[in-house]
């Protein structure tokens, strides 16, 4: 399976599909951890009689094996419904030729018995299992968002922030945050959003915190 957008991922589950396996990585950690709540909440109708709270397992790719994560991923949920797997770090999980027993094609969601989700800094493309992963799996790419992409990408940040009284002038102090992230874009909103419109030195929210943002590097 080649690199799905992640708004087509976003657009199978509104449909009803999942795949049993979703590989994300990239440096992009706003996107990964979207990914993880819009799962979380397409996935939810069918976690079982008992809800998230005993159909999903959170493991460190550091501290497991393949095996490990196989046998968790496997294991039969309480109330029943489909069982959710979290790795985190999975570029460090050993004996990763083992996950292929979890690698299969999409399926309903009413259907599906596990789906685990590997939040991975990359994917190693020498690797045999990645090539198996691009085959059988749903890999997603969180990748850096492109310089002519950003006003767009601030814009809808903004929205969602509640941000209404939006300047040329916090739109230019945004654009020159460094190291620019969707990551740090959305804290600066959310500090910004906290502070009433119309106040005449509004901006210094922003100016403070890309001062903060440059002298870090």
């Amino acid at each position: 399976m080649p690199k799905l957008d992640v708004r087509m991922v976003y657009q199978e589950w509104e449909q009803g599909w999942v795949w049993p396996v979703y590989w994300v990585f990239g440096p992009e950690r706003f996107k990964a951890r979207e990914f993880t709540q819009r799962l979380k909440q397409a996935a939810l109708p069918h976690l079982g009689a008992l809800g998230a709270g005993m159909g999903t397992e959170v493991l460190e790719g550091g501290e497991v094996s393949g095996t490990a994560v196989v046998e968790c991923a496997q294991t039969l949920s309480l109330g029943g419904g489909v069982r959710l797997t979290w790795v985190r770090d999975a570029h460090a999980t050993t004996d990763q030729d083992a996950l292929a027993t979890l690698l299969g094609p999409r399926v309903r969601f009413d259907e599906a018995h596990s789906v685990t989700v590997f939040l991975s800094k990359d994917l190693d493309q020498r690797k045999k299992f990645s090539k198996l992963l691009s085959e059988k799996a749903a890999v997603v790419e969180c990748a850096e968002v492109r310089e002519e992409e950003r006003e767009g990408w601030i814009r809808h940040l903004a929205k969602r922030r509640g941000v209404n009284e939006f300047t040329a002038e916090i739109l230019a102090i945004l654009l020159r945050v460094e190291p620019w992230s969707l990551e740090t874009v959305d804290l600066e909103l959310e500090k910004l959003a906290l502070v009433p419109e119309g106040m005449p030195d509004r901006t210094q929210v922003l100016l403070a915190g890309a001062s903060e943002a440059g002298g870090s590097e």
